[in-house]
């Protein structure tokens, strides 16, 4: 048996994504949980991982636009003996008569300077998000990561170019149009009170007192509600076309406001943290925010 392996909505605004790199190469053998392949949203890059293992077979080629729930690849035995099977033998060159010359190509001049590289740009992701806000060309740098993948210490100190606001620009114009979107095709409920928040200061006062990471309120707030969401699964969800579905675990968006505008990193299974792993959390997906270098 096979698994397919499908993009998954990773927004309520989500319907399609990039296929920006493979992880692995077609037909290696993954196992579960092995990151696999970046995928680019209208909201950030995200990191998909093998729900099986087996050996993979690559669906989508980099490049690639794919819905939701387009298949990415195909995993399993049945994918490992198909990659198993010899391909037809090649079919001998024709050998070009001795009697006939062959042209000589003339020498194509030296050029002094380099030129941008062809084909498809192997960089990280923190690396194309700078470069996009740079107005770097990332196929004119060399990578030092493995395989000649572009990292971030890679990218030259450049500030950002006229290109480059315009796609800050772009990006905008998609977050108002998802908000947009948001208010006009989701029902939304809304509840007014008082909250009296004594207890929220005193438990964090207690907090600092006895952990040695810095705990914000902001913490207490995403561990209050992903136990929350987690006694009342029925809020965690989303109304997909065959019916209602639950969501196994919380993940919870944190609003930051960054250089470029509002992003909201997402803090992934927020329910199954203690308080001083989300606090850390937290901290490490603020910094990536307000930096441009978040990655998944």
């Amino acid at each position: 048996m096979s698994t397919l392996l499908r993009l998954e909505k990773l927004s309520l605004s989500m319907e399609e994504g990039v296929v920006l790199e493979w992880l692995v190469g077609d037909g290696d053998h993954v196992d579960v949980g092995q990151q696999l392949v970046e995928i680019e949203t209208d909201k950030a890059t995200e990191v998909v991982e093998s729900p099986a293992a087996g050996v993979i077979s690559i669906r989508a080629a980099a490049g690639a636009i794919v819905p939701v729930e387009g298949v990415l690849a195909e995993i399993g035995a049945g994918v490992a003996a198909a990659a198993a099977e010899p391909s037809a033998p090649a079919s001998p060159a024709t050998a070009e008569p001795a009697d006939t010359p062959a042209p000589s190509a003339p020498p194509s001049p030296a050029s002094p300077t380099a030129t941008p590289r062809t084909g498809r740009v192997i960089a990280s992701p923190a690396a194309r998000a700078q470069a996009a806000a740079r107005g770097v060309d990332l196929s004119t740098i060399s990578g030092s990561g493995p395989g000649g993948r572009i990292v971030v210490a890679d990218l030259p100190a450049a500030p950002p170019s006229r290109q480059a606001a315009g796609g800050m620009r772009g990006l905008r114009d998609a977050v108002v149009a998802n908000v947009t979107a948001s208010w006009a095709q989701i029902p939304h409920i809304h509840i007014g009170g008082e909250l009296v928040a004594d207890g929220l200061a005193t438990a964090l006062a207690a907090a600092r007192a006895q952990m040695t990471v810095r705990v914000t309120a902001t913490d207490l707030l995403v561990v209050a509600l992903a136990r929350a969401l987690a006694e009342v699964p029925e809020l965690n969800g989303i109304n997909a076309s065959d019916g209602p579905r639950t969501g196994s675990r919380v993940n919870l968006a944190l609003a930051v406001a960054g250089p470029d505008g509002v992003v909201a990193p997402v803090m992934r299974d927020a329910s199954g943290r203690d308080l001083g792993d989300v606090a850390v959390e937290r901290a490490r997906l603020v910094d990536a925010a307000r930096t441009g270098t978040l990655d998944r």
